[in-house]
């Protein structure tokens, strides 16, 4: 009787073209009479890559981004194993995710990137609008009474877009808190956004001072 003896790969890294040998061994009542079979070889072996087990995969905090953070800035708050040693990493670190509900990719990469391949998976994040500032505006804080609660305003440049988002802010009311004559009266800056990427975006928070001044006018004398 024949049987396999031993059938190896040259080595047991991946590659292709292997060498593969099959050995053989005999046995029974006439092996005297006989020789094993000669060896049985081929080149054209491959040992491929494995992908290694994600035993806890990563995760981030929630509510997890505000708009103009990239993956970069987060870490993971847990700690994510695999099944060989290796570094998990966000995929595509320098990605500013717009706002929404959207998935963002990680990949495991292994220490053993010979015999091992890398893994990817997704984390769900939430990113939030971001809210802009900009300087104060130039204010006009006094006025002759001309029976509005209208104050001049001009709108201050913003501060903290991100890169070169098509994005502008305008004033929307400019308004004192009554139209009567008085001193250390309150006047409101409230703004309004626009632009392509406005949806990214909350407008500025009011801008308020309680300085405005609304001063007596003199009639106009038509008939002496």
């Amino acid at each position: 009787a024949v049987a396999i003896a031993t059938s190896t790969y040259d080595t047991a890294t991946v590659g292709t073209d292997k060498t593969i040998t099959v050995t053989y061994s005999i046995s029974g009542a006439a092996v005297a009479n006989y020789n094993a079979p000669s060896n049985y070889v081929v080149a054209t072996g491959v040992i491929t890559l494995i992908a290694p087990t994600i035993n806890t995969a990563p995760t981030i905090a929630t509510p997890n981004m505000t708009y103009g953070d990239a993956l970069s800035s987060k870490s993971w708050n847990n700690s994510p194993a695999a099944s060989v040693a290796g570094t998990f990493a966000w995929t595509a670190p320098a990605t500013v995710p717009t706002v929404a509900t959207e998935t963002a990719e990680w990949t495991f990469t292994p220490t053993d990137s010979t015999n091992y391949s890398a893994v990817t998976g997704n984390i769900a994040i939430t990113v939030a609008k971001r809210t802009l500032t900009v300087e104060n505006p130039t204010l006009t804080t006094t006025k002759s009474y001309d029976t509005t609660t209208s104050a001049a305003a001009t709108v201050g440049a913003i501060t903290n877009k991100v890169g070169s988002d098509d994005i502008a802010v305008a004033i929307a009311t400019s308004t004192y808190d009554t139209a009567t004559v008085g001193t250390d009266k309150t006047i409101t800056v409230t703004y309004s956004i626009s632009g392509a990427a406005a949806a990214n975006y909350n407008a500025p928070s009011n801008y308020v001072v309680a300085t405005g001044a609304i001063t007596q006018v003199a009639p106009s004398i038509t008939t002496a």
